[in-house]
């Protein structure tokens, strides 16, 4: 998603390359599960009746879950009722961009997310600027 427009599964990323070097964001697209932050970690739950679901946490307490699907489900589930709940330490972002894609692609998906947080950060500057008005 950027711009508030696209897919609803993974984060905005229309910032994204805010205060990032190109390298990072690169080594963000080609390898997703390095440094993975916990909160962008797969969930896996196993209902009672045996059937697994994967997705991501949206909201989650000590007691319940919010668990988000690929397909846009989303399943509010108490945790004491779940057979079984995992973590996996891998994002839901496919591993394989190097092998999808050319280094030409990888290279312009990096300027383009690099220009989206420039972008933002004009509109930023001049939204402060009419604040002072």
């Amino acid at each position: 998603m950027t711009r508030g427009e696209g897919g609803f599964f993974a984060s905005d990323l229309t910032g994204y390359a805010r205060g990032r070097a190109p390298g990072a964001i690169r080594d963000a697209i080609l390898f997703p599960n390095r440094d993975l932050d916990p909160r962008n970690r797969t969930v896996v739950v196993t209902l009672p009746s045996g059937k697994t679901i994967e997705g991501i946490a949206r909201n989650e307490d000590n007691f319940s879950l919010q668990l988000l699907t690929p397909d846009g489900s989303i399943y509010l589930l108490t945790k004491s009722g779940l057979k079984n709940l995992s973590y996996r330490n891998e994002s839901p972002m496919p591993a394989d961009y190097g092998k999808r894609f050319s280094a030409a692609e990888i290279d312009d998906l990096v300027k383009y997310l690099d220009s989206l947080a420039k972008e933002n950060l004009k509109k930023e500057g001049s939204q402060e600027d009419e604040d002072e008005d």
